[in-house]
């Protein structure tokens, strides 16, 4: 049996993982980071195989914590600034074992770091601040919560898109590997062959075609994105 979370919200079946997916949407406040990274990561794997398309910014922004190479949110700065002006308003210090320092000096110490350590690390880092700080209580009010603050964006959940093929990106061509309509499309232009490369390794296919073929994919496609 497959679950979502723990040993909760079945994901067995096609209408599970869309219920599963329209209750998070919906209910997300309720779940820390950590669930929402597991919830995240389990629905987007049965949704894999499954074969069901999904188009949901959350699980954009907290299974990017998996990938070792993830790109910075371009939001961090500004998230980090957030957590200043809460920290400098209420004069908050944090205790280390050299005694009392100044919160907003251990921030810019993080902000220093961002692009230097694995996307966990940081995470991790700025975790362990909040705990001390006590801001953990203000998540989905006036700050991000770590994983968001390092891996995520509210403004636009595809930051780290990649071009493949013209303009369309990494994330539009996964998309279309769920997309039945395009499936067929493409299955006419291509052959069988590599359609099932397709389903097996979207990204991985496209890459591999010639300039020529890449213009072949994109003229088939332009209607499905």
């Amino acid at each position: 049996m497959h679950f979502a979370l723990h040993d909760k919200y079945p994901i067995e079946t096609k209408e599970h993982v869309k219920t599963a997916m329209d209750y998070f949407s919906k209910y997300m406040s309720r779940f820390n980071h950590n669930d929402r990274v597991e919830f995240s990561c389990n629905i987007e794997k049965r949704a894999n195989e499954l074969n069901i398309p999904i188009n949901k910014d959350w699980i954009n922004n907290y299974t990017r914590i998996l990938n070792k190479n993830a790109a910075l949110s371009p939001d961090f700065k500004n998230n980090i600034n957030k957590r200043k002006t809460i920290c400098k308003s209420s004069g908050k210090h944090i205790k280390t074992a050299s005694g009392k320092i100044d919160a907003c000096e251990i921030l810019d110490k993080i902000a220093e770091i961002g692009n230097k350590v694995p996307p966990i690390a940081l995470i991790k880092t700025i975790e362990e601040f909040d705990k001390k700080a006590g801001l953990q209580y203000e998540y989905d009010k006036t700050i991000l919560d770590p994983v968001m603050t390092v891996c995520g964006s509210l403004i636009n959940s595809e930051y780290d898109a990649v071009k493949i093929a013209g303009d369309i990106t990494d994330y539009k061509i996964f998309k279309l590997s769920k997309n039945s309509e395009a499936i067929q499309k493409l299955a006419s232009a291509f052959g069988d062959k590599f359609i099932n490369e397709f389903k097996n390794n979207p990204i991985e296919t496209i890459i591999n075609l010639n300039d020529i073929e890449k213009e072949h994919f994109v003229n088939n496609i332009s209607r499905f994105l």
